[in-house]
Order: structure tokens, then sequence, then C-alpha cells
């Protein structure tokens, strides 16, 4: 018997920093073109033009039962009715589109449901690793790669995933000072890509100092933030006349 495996990873939760969540992955999206071919290569005696017509007329249908305000049953799978989201003040409150929104409701049928949920087994994959990469950092000041820093001068970072959003103050480029941990954030980006960062390296930086250089960005659709390292620690430079 074929096992049927659903792939998922793990993600923080953004609402519980202490939890994790799984989020499914979809090998891919399939559309109704290829529904339409598989049931042909199934072995239906109709052709696939028949096929297609019948399809977009039971489109056509559901949704003109649904206009006219009955819920729709699709044949066990689905069944599709509208709904109103927010609050009425009393019984004698009215729908206002600036308070209220209407809604598809979309619930997958209880027999079709069991039977799907119990033909799967879910397989973990590992996520991917989307940290920012740092490779080099070379301060305009000094002329120097990846060992100083010279405050109030130009520096460009290259690496791979460095973009970030400069509106996030938890976001960007960070100096961490060594031993202390005090963190100063780049204020001054003249360029934001995914393969290269320019800004001005803090003026208020401590002359003669250690720094890790850390970069911050935020994952896709995520509030998981993700940190990259810079490997070498850098020493301030006096700033040249």
């Amino acid at each position: 018997m074929q096992t049927n495996t659903l792939k998922y990873t793990l993600h923080q939760n953004p609402l519980n920093g202490d939890a994790y969540m799984a989020t499914m992955t979809p090998s891919r999206a399939v559309e109704i073109e290829e529904i339409i071919k598989q049931m042909k290569l199934l072995g239906s005696t109709v052709t696939e033009a028949d096929i297609r017509a019948v399809v977009t007329e039971l489109l056509r249908v559901v949704e003109h039962q649904l206009l006219a305000g009955r819920s729709v049953n699709l044949g066990g799978i689905v069944r599709l009715w509208f709904g109103i989201r927010g609050k009425f003040v009393d019984e004698h409150d009215a729908y206002d589109a600036d308070r209220h929104e209407l809604y598809l409701h979309a619930v997958a049928g209880q027999p079709f449901r069991k039977r799907i949920q119990g033909s799967v087994v879910p397989e973990k994959i590992e996520t991917v690793d989307r940290a920012p990469r740092l490779y080099r950092l070379i301060d305009k000041g000094s002329g120097q790669d990846s060992a100083t820093l010279t405050p109030g001068r130009n520096a460009i970072i290259k690496g791979k995933r460095l973009k970030f959003n400069e509106d996030q103050p938890d976001e960007g480029v960070f100096f961490i000072h060594q031993p202390s941990n005090v963190e100063t954030r780049a204020d001054e980006i003249t360029r934001n890509d995914p393969q290269e960062l320019t800004f001005l390296i803090p003026p208020e930086l401590e002359a003669g100092a250690d720094y890790k250089v850390v970069i911050r960005t935020r994952a896709l659709r995520t509030n998981d933030i993700r940190s990259g390292t810079l490997d070498a620690i850098l020493s301030t430079e006096a700033r040249a006349a």
C-alpha cells in the first residue's frame, strides 16, 4: 500500500516566543487544468473539452447559488457559505461596510476530511537556513578588509541574504562592543541589497575598541528574526582628517 506523506517544518510562533508551530510545505500547487488532464488519464470516457465545459458550468452555478444566499455542499469535499465579521452594537444595528466585512466560509466535509487525514503520514523536514551570511566588510576609511572600523566613514558588507527592512528598529547592521555587548545600530544606509550593503559606520563607536558586526533580518511572512555575524572581530580606527 502506498504511503502518502505531507511535509512540514517548524517555525517559532510569533504570538508565543517559547513555542513552535508547524507549517505545511506542499510540493506544488495543482490547477484545474491539471486536474482535468488527470481525470482523462485515469480513464474518463469523455473528452477534455467536455470535462472543461462541465467544470466551467459547475463553478458558474456554485457562484450563482452563493450569491443567492445559499450554502453549497460541493460533493462532500467542501461546504461554502457567506458570513459577516464584526461587532453589532445591539439588535437594531445593521451591516456597515466600515465596521463589518462579508467573507466566504470554506469547510472541508467531515467524511472526506477523515478519509484524507487517515491516508497520510506527516514527515518533518529541516528548515532551510535563511540567515544572513557575511563574507567580508570593507572599511573605506582605512581601506582594510575585515580588520578595522573607521567611525564616521563608509563601509561595505558583501554576503548573501543581507537585505533588511530599514523601518524596523530590530533589523539592520549592528555593532556589538566587546566585551560589554552594548549594541549600536547603523542608521545611514545608502545601499540595501541582498548581496551588498553600504552604510555609514556610526560616528559614536568607541575609539580603540573591538566590535562584532551582526546583521539581523526578518524572515519573509514571519516575525522570526534571523542573524548573521561576521567571522572577524573588528577594531575601531581613528577617523582620518
